[in-house]
Order: structure tokens, then C-alpha cells, then sequence
């Protein structure tokens, strides 16, 4: 049974780069409104990946102190812990900040930092009119223009390290403000229930919800808000 579960995993980490299995953005309605305002924010985010890579062969534990100099230098860390993966290969499991920006796209955004990955807001045309018009700005993981720098020299140390630009995304949206953001996206987790789409007024407290597989593996996750005040 390993002897096909093995080549199997292995294939599938060299024809699909690595993926996060885990990527949470903590974010408040504050740090959104002050972004849309032209103040560029630093919020909180943990992740988890797994490395085709294994701490008991010695040139491989050399590439994964590598991979940690590079992350550091591509993300702004606050912590970096890697155990063994489940199967196969190296779970790293990082915290940080990433910069939460106005943007006009979601590819090669010009950051404050170099970090790879940034949050942005993308202001929604009005005009022609579409059903979603009524929103004001796309919330949405992008990549900066770091991003192919780093996956290069990811690369570089072993082939089989290229990371994705699309990743998988469970935000944690706060609002201590008392007034509504009206929220809409699809398809998408809301605590622990797949849903089509998921439209909702957000007032107060904490809302959870997770963007992965299926269409996320190929576009950025993303979800539409309008500031109601």
C-alpha cells in the first residue's frame, strides 16, 4: 500500500507546487477601512505547510535551514517551528504579518514590505452594472512582486519547493466598530457548513470563514464588502 501512496504524494508536490494546508488572516473592519483610505496595515496571520523535504537525511536538513532564510526574508515573521509531516516530508508552521494594502489587481502588487503575499482591497467598477456593483471593494489574498524572486531561489535549493500563488484562505474578520459591513462571497466554509455563496450584515463580534479547493485552487480567494456608513 506505501509503495503506491508514496509515488502518488511525490507526483502530485511536483506537478502542484506546495500548497498551505492551513493560512488564517486575522482581520478587523478598522484595519479594512483604514486601507481603503490609503493606510497601509500590517495584520496577524499563521500558516502551515508541508515540505517534500525530511530533517533525517542530512543534505535535506541543509535545503530546509535554507528554506527558513528565505521565507524570513520574503514574509514578515514572528515565528518558525517545522516537526515531521503526517506521511511524507517537513511540516513548517509560521506566524506573522501581512501588509493589508489598496490595490488595483491581485498579481505583482507593489507592497511595503517584500513580502511575497499581501491583502488587498480592489475597488469594484460601477460601471457597466453587474450584480455586483452595489459592493465597493474585492477583499483579496495577491501576490506581490517579491513573489517570483522568491519562489526562484525556492527553487533553486530543490525543485520540487515551488509554492503556488493561489493558496487556501480562512479569514477571521472582527468588527469593534458597531456598524454594518455588508459581506458576499462564494463558494466558501462558514463555521464548518460549505455554502454556494454566503451574503451577510456584518455588525459586531468575530465571523470565521475558509476559502480552499475546488475553484481556489486556481483563482485567489476573495469575497466582496460595501462600507455601510
Amino acid at each position: 500500500m506505501y509503495k503506491i501512496i508514496f509515488p502518488l504524494i511525490l507526483f502530485l508536490l511536483i506537478a502542484f507546487g506546495c500548497r498551505v494546508n492551513e493560512n488564517e488572516v486575522s482581520i478587523s473592519v478598522k484595519n479594512l477601512q483604514d486601507a481603503k483610505n490609503g493606510k497601509a496595515q500590517m495584520v496577524d496571520f499563521e500558516a502551515q505547510i508541508n515540505v517534500p523535504l525530511t530533517m533525517d537525511n542530512i543534505t535535506q536538513k541543509f535545503q530546509l535551514e535554507k528554506v527558513k532564510g528565505i521565507l524570513n526574508e520574503y514574509l514578515e515573521l514572528d515565528d518558525y517551528e517545522i516537526e515531521k509531516g503526517d506521511i511524507i516530508g517537513t511540516r513548517i508552521e509560521i506566524e506573522g504579518k501581512l501588509p493589508l494594502l489598496l490595490a488595483q489587481g491581485v498579481d505583482s502588487v507593489k507592497a511595503p514590505t517584500t513580502s511575497a503575499w499581501a491583502i488587498v482591497l480592489v475597488p469594484i467598477p460601477k460601471e457597466p452594472k453587474t450584480l455586483f456593483s452595489k459592493y465597493d471593494y474585492i477583499v483579496s489574498l495577491a501576490t506581490t512582486e517579491t513573489f517570483l524572486e522568491m519562489n526562484k531561489k525556492l527553487q533553486s535549493i530543490n525543485f520540487m519547493l515551488g509554492v503556488e500563488p493561489t493558496q487556501p484562505l480562512k479569514v477571521k474578520l472582527k468588527n469593534k466598530l458597531g456598524k454594518s459591513l455588508d459581506i458576499f462571497a462564494g463558494p466558501i466554509e462558514v463555521d464548518g457548513t460549505m455554502k454556494q455563496y454566503y451574503e451577510q450584515s456584518f455588525n459586531k463580534g468575530k465571523l470565521r470563514f475558509e476559502m480552499k479547493q475546488g475553484i481556489y485552487n486556481y483563482i485567489q480567494p476573495s469575497f466582496m464588502v460595501k462600507f455601510s456608513y
